[in-house]
Protein backbone atom coordinates (compact mmCIF):
# COMPACT_ATOMS: atom_id res chain seq x y z
CA UNK A 1 0.00 0.00 0.00
CA UNK A 2 1.39 3.40 -0.76
CA UNK A 3 0.70 5.25 2.14
CA UNK A 4 1.48 8.60 0.81
CA UNK A 5 -1.14 8.02 -2.09
CA UNK A 6 -3.63 7.14 0.16
CA UNK A 7 -3.32 10.20 2.37
CA UNK A 8 -3.95 12.58 -1.06
CA UNK A 9 -6.75 10.49 -1.87
CA UNK A 10 -8.44 10.96 1.59
CA UNK A 11 -7.62 14.50 1.87
CA UNK A 12 -9.20 15.31 -2.06
CA UNK A 13 -12.51 13.99 -1.23
CA UNK A 14 -12.90 16.13 1.97
CA UNK A 15 -11.76 18.89 -0.25
CA UNK A 16 -14.43 18.63 -2.20
CA UNK A 17 -16.70 19.89 0.59
CA UNK A 18 -13.70 22.33 2.32
CA UNK A 19 -13.30 20.19 5.13
CA UNK A 20 -10.01 20.13 6.45
CA UNK A 21 -9.34 17.10 8.94
CA UNK A 22 -7.71 16.58 12.35
CA UNK A 23 -4.91 13.76 12.86
CA UNK A 24 -6.93 11.62 14.10
CA UNK A 25 -9.42 11.55 11.63
CA UNK A 26 -7.01 11.45 8.63
CA UNK A 27 -6.19 7.88 10.32
CA UNK A 28 -9.87 7.07 11.12
CA UNK A 29 -11.08 8.18 7.54
CA UNK A 30 -8.27 6.88 5.52
CA UNK A 31 -8.55 5.69 1.84
CA UNK A 32 -6.84 2.84 2.18
CA UNK A 33 -7.33 -1.32 2.12
CA UNK A 34 -5.26 -2.27 4.93
CA UNK A 35 -4.54 -0.90 8.57
CA UNK A 36 -2.74 2.08 9.53
CA UNK A 37 -1.30 2.58 12.91
CA UNK A 38 -1.04 6.32 13.74
CA UNK A 39 2.56 5.66 14.06
CA UNK A 40 2.82 4.65 9.86
CA UNK A 41 0.53 7.81 9.17
CA UNK A 42 2.72 10.10 11.21
CA UNK A 43 6.13 8.93 9.43
CA UNK A 44 4.45 9.30 6.09
CA UNK A 45 3.14 12.22 6.48
CA UNK A 46 6.32 13.97 6.40
CA UNK A 47 6.50 13.18 2.81
CA UNK A 48 3.70 14.37 1.37
CA UNK A 49 2.78 17.25 -0.23
CA UNK A 50 -0.24 18.80 1.77
CA UNK A 51 -1.25 21.87 3.74
CA UNK A 52 -1.32 21.92 7.31
CA UNK A 53 -2.60 24.73 10.11
CA UNK A 54 -4.02 24.34 13.61
CA UNK A 55 -3.61 21.13 13.34
CA UNK A 56 -5.62 20.51 10.35
CA UNK A 57 -4.79 19.03 7.17
CA UNK A 58 -6.19 20.08 3.79
CA UNK A 59 -4.80 19.75 0.26
CA UNK A 60 -6.22 23.34 -0.80
CA UNK A 61 -3.81 26.53 -0.58
CA UNK A 62 -6.43 28.89 1.27
CA UNK A 63 -5.71 28.35 4.76
CA UNK A 64 -8.93 30.32 5.80
CA UNK A 65 -10.82 26.56 5.55
CA UNK A 66 -9.72 25.69 8.95
CA UNK A 67 -11.94 29.06 9.90
CA UNK A 68 -15.01 27.60 8.06
CA UNK A 69 -14.67 24.77 9.74
CA UNK A 70 -14.55 26.08 12.90
CA UNK A 71 -17.72 27.91 12.23
CA UNK A 72 -19.39 24.89 10.42
CA UNK A 73 -18.95 23.00 13.71
CA UNK A 74 -21.22 25.41 15.52
CA UNK A 75 -23.82 25.08 12.94
CA UNK A 76 -23.74 21.52 12.71
CA UNK A 77 -24.02 21.51 16.99
CA UNK A 78 -26.25 23.42 16.93
CA UNK A 79 -28.71 21.23 14.22
CA UNK A 80 -28.05 18.19 15.88
CA UNK A 81 -29.82 20.12 19.12
CA UNK A 82 -32.56 20.52 17.12
CA UNK A 83 -32.63 16.97 15.09
CA UNK A 84 -32.60 15.54 18.45
CA UNK A 85 -35.71 17.21 19.66
CA UNK A 86 -37.10 15.87 16.11
CA UNK A 87 -36.07 12.35 16.91
CA UNK A 88 -38.48 12.79 20.39
CA UNK A 89 -41.32 13.38 18.55
CA UNK A 90 -40.44 10.31 15.60
CA UNK A 91 -39.63 7.83 18.57
CA UNK A 92 -43.51 7.69 18.60
CA UNK A 93 -43.77 5.91 15.14
CA UNK A 94 -44.06 2.32 15.46
CA UNK A 95 -42.15 -0.28 13.63
CA UNK A 96 -38.88 2.07 13.19
CA UNK A 97 -35.82 -0.10 14.35
CA UNK A 98 -32.94 2.98 13.63
CA UNK A 99 -32.93 6.87 12.94
CA UNK A 100 -29.37 8.29 11.98
CA UNK A 101 -28.54 11.63 10.74
CA UNK A 102 -27.23 11.89 7.13
CA UNK A 103 -25.16 13.87 4.51
CA UNK A 104 -23.89 17.47 5.61
CA UNK A 105 -25.01 17.44 8.86
CA UNK A 106 -23.00 14.17 9.90
CA UNK A 107 -20.08 14.78 7.48
CA UNK A 108 -19.93 18.24 9.57
CA UNK A 109 -19.68 20.29 6.15
CA UNK A 110 -23.36 21.44 6.65
CA UNK A 111 -24.17 25.47 6.50
CA UNK A 112 -26.60 27.88 8.18
CA UNK A 113 -29.12 27.30 5.03
CA UNK A 114 -28.52 22.77 5.16
CA UNK A 115 -31.25 21.08 5.92
CA UNK A 116 -31.23 17.81 7.64
CA UNK A 117 -30.92 14.64 6.45
CA UNK A 118 -32.44 11.36 8.02
CA UNK A 119 -31.99 7.90 7.38
CA UNK A 120 -34.91 5.27 8.82
CA UNK A 121 -34.73 1.56 9.22
CA UNK A 122 -38.19 0.66 9.48
CA UNK A 123 -39.43 -3.17 10.43
CA UNK A 124 -39.96 -5.91 8.24
CA UNK A 125 -42.90 -5.28 5.73
CA UNK A 126 -43.55 -1.70 7.54
CA UNK A 127 -41.98 0.76 5.29
CA UNK A 128 -45.07 2.70 3.74
CA UNK A 129 -46.83 2.82 7.65
CA UNK A 130 -43.16 3.94 8.83
CA UNK A 131 -42.94 6.49 6.24
CA UNK A 132 -46.73 7.70 6.13
CA UNK A 133 -46.47 8.29 9.66
CA UNK A 134 -43.32 10.18 9.77
CA UNK A 135 -44.08 12.79 6.80
CA UNK A 136 -47.60 13.39 8.34
CA UNK A 137 -45.98 13.83 12.23
CA UNK A 138 -42.77 16.07 10.19
CA UNK A 139 -45.70 18.49 8.78
CA UNK A 140 -48.21 18.72 11.30
CA UNK A 141 -45.23 19.96 13.39
CA UNK A 142 -44.08 22.13 10.09
CA UNK A 143 -40.58 20.42 10.28
CA UNK A 144 -40.92 18.65 6.76
CA UNK A 145 -38.44 19.99 4.16
CA UNK A 146 -40.12 21.92 1.35
CA UNK A 147 -38.74 23.18 -1.90
CA UNK A 148 -38.75 26.56 -1.07
CA UNK A 149 -38.03 26.26 2.54
CA UNK A 150 -35.52 23.79 3.76
CA UNK A 151 -33.19 25.57 6.29
CA UNK A 152 -33.12 23.56 9.14
CA UNK A 153 -36.12 21.25 7.90
CA UNK A 154 -36.30 17.88 7.79
CA UNK A 155 -35.32 15.47 4.82
CA UNK A 156 -36.48 12.15 5.55
CA UNK A 157 -36.11 10.66 1.78
CA UNK A 158 -34.16 7.15 2.51
CA UNK A 159 -36.16 4.23 4.18
CA UNK A 160 -34.64 0.32 4.93
CA UNK A 161 -36.50 -2.55 6.02
CA UNK A 162 -34.71 -4.66 8.15
CA UNK A 163 -33.96 -7.44 5.38
CA UNK A 164 -32.45 -5.33 3.49
CA UNK A 165 -29.68 -3.28 4.83
CA UNK A 166 -27.11 -4.39 2.22
CA UNK A 167 -26.34 -1.15 0.06
CA UNK A 168 -23.52 -2.69 -1.95
CA UNK A 169 -26.34 -2.76 -4.42
CA UNK A 170 -27.38 0.54 -5.19
CA UNK A 171 -23.07 1.63 -5.39
CA UNK A 172 -22.10 2.95 -8.22
CA UNK A 173 -20.60 0.74 -10.38
CA UNK A 174 -16.94 -0.02 -11.98
CA UNK A 175 -15.51 2.72 -9.85
CA UNK A 176 -15.66 3.06 -6.08
CA UNK A 177 -18.54 5.09 -4.57
CA UNK A 178 -16.65 7.38 -2.43
CA UNK A 179 -19.78 9.46 -1.17
CA UNK A 180 -21.33 5.93 -0.28
CA UNK A 181 -18.98 4.53 1.30
CA UNK A 182 -18.03 7.67 3.22
CA UNK A 183 -22.61 8.53 4.06
CA UNK A 184 -22.06 4.64 5.20
CA UNK A 185 -19.37 5.09 8.04
CA UNK A 186 -20.61 8.50 8.90
CA UNK A 187 -24.00 7.84 9.77
CA UNK A 188 -25.01 9.37 13.32
CA UNK A 189 -27.45 7.33 15.29
CA UNK A 190 -30.21 8.86 17.14
CA UNK A 191 -32.25 5.80 17.76
CA UNK A 192 -31.42 2.14 17.42
CA UNK A 193 -33.57 -0.40 18.80
CA UNK A 194 -33.05 -4.44 18.47
CA UNK A 195 -29.19 -3.59 17.66
CA UNK A 196 -30.45 -3.17 14.29
CA UNK A 197 -27.87 -0.45 13.76
CA UNK A 198 -25.10 -2.85 14.49
CA UNK A 199 -26.72 -5.07 12.11
CA UNK A 200 -26.43 -2.50 9.26
CA UNK A 201 -23.32 -2.22 9.81
CA UNK A 202 -22.36 -5.96 9.66
CA UNK A 203 -23.93 -6.15 6.51
CA UNK A 204 -21.75 -3.49 5.05
CA UNK A 205 -18.33 -4.35 5.91
CA UNK A 206 -17.64 -4.15 2.31
CA UNK A 207 -16.57 -0.77 2.61
CA UNK A 208 -13.62 -2.23 4.44
CA UNK A 209 -12.07 -2.54 1.86
CA UNK A 210 -11.93 1.13 1.25
CA UNK A 211 -11.97 2.42 4.97
CA UNK A 212 -9.68 -0.41 6.82
CA UNK A 213 -9.79 2.01 9.91
CA UNK A 214 -13.05 1.70 10.58
CA UNK A 215 -13.86 -0.83 12.64
CA UNK A 216 -17.94 -0.81 13.48
CA UNK A 217 -19.01 -1.61 16.74
CA UNK A 218 -16.36 1.61 18.53
CA UNK A 219 -19.01 3.91 16.20
CA UNK A 220 -21.65 3.06 18.19
CA UNK A 221 -19.63 5.59 20.97
CA UNK A 222 -22.23 8.31 19.74
CA UNK A 223 -23.67 10.59 22.69
CA UNK A 224 -26.07 11.46 20.40
CA UNK A 225 -28.34 8.17 20.88
CA UNK A 226 -31.83 9.01 23.03
CA UNK A 227 -32.09 7.05 25.58
CA UNK A 228 -35.50 4.83 26.48
CA UNK A 229 -38.09 6.65 27.77
CA UNK A 230 -41.85 5.76 29.24
CA UNK A 231 -43.27 6.74 25.21
CA UNK A 232 -41.27 2.96 24.52
CA UNK A 233 -43.99 1.02 26.72
CA UNK A 234 -46.94 2.50 24.43
CA UNK A 235 -44.86 2.04 21.02
CA UNK A 236 -44.57 -1.26 21.83
CA UNK A 237 -48.21 -2.08 23.15
CA UNK A 238 -49.48 -0.02 19.07
CA UNK A 239 -46.61 -2.50 17.39
CA UNK A 240 -48.22 -5.31 18.71
CA UNK A 241 -52.01 -4.60 17.82
CA UNK A 242 -50.41 -3.51 14.55
CA UNK A 243 -48.42 -6.58 14.15
CA UNK A 244 -51.79 -9.02 12.93
CA UNK A 245 -54.45 -8.38 9.91
CA UNK A 246 -55.22 -5.14 10.79
CA UNK A 247 -51.85 -3.68 10.17
CA UNK A 248 -51.30 -5.49 7.06
CA UNK A 249 -54.45 -3.77 5.59
CA UNK A 250 -53.17 -0.19 7.16
CA UNK A 251 -49.34 -1.12 5.37
CA UNK A 252 -51.49 -1.71 1.90
CA UNK A 253 -53.54 1.15 2.42
CA UNK A 254 -50.50 3.75 2.85
CA UNK A 255 -48.69 2.05 0.25
CA UNK A 256 -51.19 2.59 -2.15
CA UNK A 257 -51.90 6.00 -1.10
CA UNK A 258 -48.52 7.17 -1.20
CA UNK A 259 -47.74 5.87 -4.77
CA UNK A 260 -50.91 7.39 -5.85
CA UNK A 261 -49.66 10.77 -4.94
CA UNK A 262 -46.36 9.68 -6.16
CA UNK A 263 -47.32 9.36 -9.79
CA UNK A 264 -49.02 12.51 -9.59
CA UNK A 265 -45.74 14.13 -9.92
CA UNK A 266 -43.16 13.54 -12.52
CA UNK A 267 -39.71 12.45 -11.56
CA UNK A 268 -36.85 14.57 -12.70
CA UNK A 269 -34.01 12.97 -14.97
CA UNK A 270 -31.79 11.13 -13.31
CA UNK A 271 -28.16 11.62 -12.17
CA UNK A 272 -27.64 7.42 -11.61
CA UNK A 273 -30.19 4.57 -11.98
CA UNK A 274 -30.34 4.30 -8.15
CA UNK A 275 -31.18 7.71 -7.32
CA UNK A 276 -35.11 6.76 -6.70
CA UNK A 277 -36.01 3.66 -5.83
CA UNK A 278 -39.57 2.51 -5.00
CA UNK A 279 -40.31 -0.66 -3.43
CA UNK A 280 -41.45 -2.89 0.05
CA UNK A 281 -37.83 -2.69 0.89
CA UNK A 282 -36.44 0.54 0.23
CA UNK A 283 -37.69 4.06 -0.31
CA UNK A 284 -34.82 6.09 -1.84
CA UNK A 285 -36.08 9.81 -3.12
CA UNK A 286 -32.92 11.39 -4.45
CA UNK A 287 -33.80 12.64 -7.66
CA UNK A 288 -30.89 14.75 -7.54
CA UNK A 289 -28.55 12.20 -6.16
CA UNK A 290 -24.79 13.59 -6.83
CA UNK A 291 -22.54 10.72 -6.04
CA UNK A 292 -21.62 10.57 -9.41
CA UNK A 293 -20.97 14.15 -9.49
CA UNK A 294 -18.58 13.66 -6.58
CA UNK A 295 -17.08 10.45 -8.23
CA UNK A 296 -15.93 12.39 -10.80
CA UNK A 297 -14.97 15.56 -8.74
CA UNK A 298 -12.51 12.92 -6.47
CA UNK A 299 -10.62 11.46 -9.48
CA UNK A 300 -10.44 14.86 -10.78
CA UNK A 301 -8.15 15.71 -7.92
CA UNK A 302 -6.30 12.97 -6.98
CA UNK A 303 -5.30 12.77 -10.90
CA UNK A 304 -3.44 16.14 -10.55
CA UNK A 305 -1.42 14.22 -8.60
CA UNK A 306 -0.95 11.78 -11.37
CA UNK A 307 -3.29 9.32 -9.06
CA UNK A 308 -6.01 6.66 -10.14
CA UNK A 309 -8.81 5.10 -7.92
CA UNK A 310 -6.95 1.76 -8.04
CA UNK A 311 -3.54 2.80 -7.04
Amino acid sequence: MNLQAQVIKTLAFFDIFSHPLTFLELQRWLWASKNCTADELLENLQNVEIKEAQGFFFLSCNKNLVDVRLKKELVVKRKIVLVKRVAKLLSFVPFIKVIALCNSVSFGVADEESDIDLFIIAEKNKIWTVRFCVVILLKFFGLYRQKNNSQDKVCASFFLTVDALNLENIALKNKPDIYLVYWIAQLMPLINRSNVLETFWQENTWINKYLANIKFPSLLFDFNLLPKTFTDTSRIKIEEFLSGKIGNILEQFFRQLQLNKMSQHKTKERVVDSAVIVNDKMLKFHEEDRRLMFQDLWLKKIKQYGLEENN
